[in-house]
């Protein structure tokens, strides 16, 4: 992601606000947070936040992002292609966009496996199949880290 202090993000999947509040600790200047679930959004710290609840694939703001993340959350939606266009919509030209999503690999299998045991669905994506939704959407992968156990984080950039 590069330089956090002083920067305006737009968090796609925020959830609670684990990464919005180290965004903050960081010296982010605002975090827009948006997360579906209204009682996720009530965890939120209320400082430098400005907490939406609505689908990270059709979120409407009146203001463009040099920083978007979208942490944990593409592996659960239906169509993350959606997801990442909003993100586009959203973001001025040469915006960086990270992604962490669990690898397609044995890990990543279980990690599956334990959300499917409790009724939620995970998509895996492989490499190719996020690289191609990301280009269809406007943005080029620049810089991909596979992180243990079973994580992808993917530094893409709009064009």
């Amino acid at each position: 992601m590069g330089k956090v202090a002083g920067h305006t993000f737009l968090e796609l999947g925020c959830g609670s606000g684990y990464y919005t509040r180290l965004l903050l600790k960081n010296g982010a200047n605002h975090v827009f947070a948006v997360d579906f679930c209204a009682a996720m959004i009530q965890e939120l710290p209320r400082a430098g936040v400005t907490p939406i609840v609505d689908d990270a694939a059709s979120v409407q703001l009146d203001i463009k992002f040099k920083r978007i993340l979208c942490l944990g959350l593409l592996e659960f939606v239906p169509d993350a292609g959606a997801v990442l266009y909003r993100a586009r919509e959203l973001a001025e030209d040469g915006c960086l966009l990270v992604i962490l999503l669990p690898a397609d690999n044995m890990l990543g299998w279980f990690y599956k496996y334990f959300h499917r045991r409790h009724g939620i669905h995970v998509r895996l994506f492989t490499i190719d199949e996020i690289k191609a939704i990301g280009d269809a959407n406007g943005w080029v992968l620049e810089k991909m880290v596979f992180k243990l156990p079973f994580s992808y984080i993917m530094r893409f950039r709009g064009v």
